[in-house]
């Protein structure tokens, strides 16, 4: 008995040691209800925080940027699965390359008052089967001195591990159970876990700790995409090799970032580039690296300097053959990025995923049937709806009630920028969403779109709410085609407006053709009201005539958008109006 709880006793002050003070309770001690780390379709978080990994004999590092050297690169989970948990982004969880691009893991290091968390910034060696002692090497900076047979444990308590095994897959869910909050010590410590967790596309989390599960899904954030440095003849090389069919005359052109979930930020402000002879392509560099942007999409008008609000964007891709498919790449882009599948687009360099630029070289004139470049606060026209990019520097997961947005693509967004103030009749595009490529090409597909504007400075009278699909091969010089409407009359805004609205949709025909696809308008309801007490306007379906039974002619393979539009009929406006909150989800 006496050698029983001696053994008891060394295994509590070793728990102290590596978590701290707090000893886990006798519930926490036990081992959870399994311990299989993937289970019902969901990867189980707890099973991915491994008990630690020592680092080798003979390292002994100071504070600072240091490297250490870790006794193995793998870890053996409780349910016989090995994992590689260490990772500076671009190593999937088995520690190779590809085929998807995962982000960085945080680890803990050492014990006690020395325990720190902490982000690789490099990681080499570290793969299934390599030897022990000498390859594993982690890279990072460190506050404190480390040496040998300290421990190196998960730093996510198990979560980031799951999600970049889920992403490994193609994509899934990630359960937190109730055994976390125990092995961590609260129930604070795993939430706030969860919303630090890299998102990545085609992931969420499943919060199963108490009564119902909660889906956590990616939330945009508040700071928006920088728009790229304008080009130069020099980033936007003309060149005669390879042959093109641009010729020696002006082209307008301008590059967008693109974030971790496939949304556009801002063109670049217009580079007029000449063509280099009459059998010119233009060769683009990468863009520089810019917070929260993982690609870039090229924009280029059709001829001569013209309208720099009529530059259109360059296909990456293939059109699909097959509905379902995934386009495949046209050789635009030397490579595209793997970090997200929603908008095709060149690869920009990103840390967290390990992922460096890619060039892009253009050699077919853009057509006009294409979407047009995004831009924040332009006005549009009556004939060229210019896009409000959601583009975000950063997404966090967050509690969501509904089912999200499938395809890697974000579920809600915090404020866009705000639109340009409207002449009467003319339409301001307040929000851009980009769908992925065979989104709605699934026969009886239902989404809706949620939203909630405001603006201080209107008294419109007819306001209208309309949404349109923008896809390569349907628009028309800058306008794509209108899929929904709604529309209420007020008795005055007193120069501040509120509208919220819901829109659903539900895809009539499927194709791979560039105009063989439809979508209807199946539901819609809102309300248009001012700021003080004034009568409102209820929001009411608008779309008339053979749109009834669904918009044809749409391209619903490849990727696409849908501008979110205000328009309103009688009166004037002096400020533009803000998308405060924009939903998305399937239904």
């Amino acid at each position: 008995m006496r050698r029983l709880l001696k053994q008891v006793s060394v295994l509590l002050v070793g728990w102290a040691l590596v978590f701290g003070s707090t000893v886990p309770t006798a519930q926490a001690q036990q081992n959870p209800p399994s311990n299989q780390s993937f289970v019902g379709g969901k990867f189980v978080a707890r099973q991915y925080a491994y008990p630690g990994v020592t680092i080798a004999p003979g390292v002994n590092n100071p504070a600072g940027v240091a490297t250490i050297t870790l006794h193995t690169g793998q870890v053996r989970l409780q349910d016989g699965r090995t994992i590689v948990p260490f990772s500076a982004g671009g190593q999937n969880i088995l520690g190779n390359p590809g085929p998807t691009a995962a982000p960085a893991i945080p680890i803990y290091v050492g014990a006690g008052t020395t325990r720190e968390l902490v982000t690789p910034t490099a990681v080499s060696g570290c793969f299934i089967g390599a030897p022990q002692d000498i390859s594993c090497k982690i890279t990072a900076t460190f506050a404190n001195a480390h040496g040998t047979g300290e421990l190196v444990t998960s730093g996510s308590f198990g979560i980031q591990e799951a999600i970049n095994d889920a992403i490994f897959w193609g994509g899934g869910v990630v359960s937190v159970d109730p055994s976390e909050n125990f092995y961590a010590g609260s129930a604070q410590t795993i939430t706030t876990a969860m919303a630090a967790a890299n998102v990545v596309p085609g992931v969420c989390l499943e919060d199963d700790r108490t009564g119902q599960p909660t889906l956590w899904e990616p939330l945009a954030g508040a700071t928006t995409l920088a728009a790229p440095a304008t080009l130069t003849a020099v980033t936007a090389l003309p060149s005669t090799t390879p042959v093109g069919t641009f010729t020696a005359t002006a082209y307008n052109m301008c590059i967008a970032y693109v974030d971790i979930l496939g949304q556009e930020g801002p063109c670049s402000t217009s580079f007029v580039n000449t063509g280099a002879g009459a059998t010119s392509s233009f060769i683009f560099s990468a863009p520089a690296a810019s917070p929260g942007a993982v690609g870039y999409t090229i924009y280029i008008g059709l001829t001569a300097a013209g309208s720099t609000t009529l530059q259109y964007k360059v296909p990456l891709v293939l059109q699909p053959t097959v509905v379902g498919a995934y386009p495949l790449t046209n050789g635009v882009c030397a490579a595209l990025t793997t970090v997200e599948l929603v908008t095709p687009a060149c690869a920009v360099a990103n840390t967290t995923f390990n992922q460096v630029g890619s060039t892009a070289t253009v050699t077919a004139i853009t057509l006009s049937t294409s979407p047009i470049q995004p831009e924040s606060t332009t006005t549009s026209s009556t004939t060229v709806y210019v896009p409000n990019p959601g583009g975000r520097t950063t997404y966090t997961y967050a509690p969501t009630a509904g089912l999200g947005a499938p395809g890697g693509m974000p579920s809600a967004w915090l404020p866009f920028v705000i639109g340009a103030a409207a002449a009467t009749t003319v339409p301001n595009v307040v929000a851009t969403i980009n769908l992925p490529p065979q989104f709605a090409n699934v026969l009886g597909r239902k989404f809706q779109i949620c939203g909630d504007m405001t603006t201080t400075a209107s008294t419109a009278t007819i306001v209208d709410i309309q949404f349109q699909y923008d896809a390569m091969g349907i628009d028309t010089a800058g306008k794509g085609v209108l899929i929904g409407d709604e529309t209420a009359t007020v008795t005055a805004l007193v120069t501040a407006g509120h509208a919220t609205f819901c829109q659903d949709f539900m895809t009539t025909v499927t194709s791979a053709a560039v105009t063989g696809g439809s979508i209807n308008h199946t539901n819609s309801y809102g309300g248009v009201a001012g700021l003080t007490a004034v009568a409102g306007g209820v929001l009411a379906d608008a779309m008339t005539g053979a749109t009834n039974g669904g918009t044809a002619l749409l391209n619903l393979a490849l990727d696409s958008r849908i501008n979110i539009i205000y328009l309103h009929q009688t009166a004037t406006d002096g400020a533009g109006w803000t998308m405060q909150h924009l939903t998305i989800k399937q239904i």
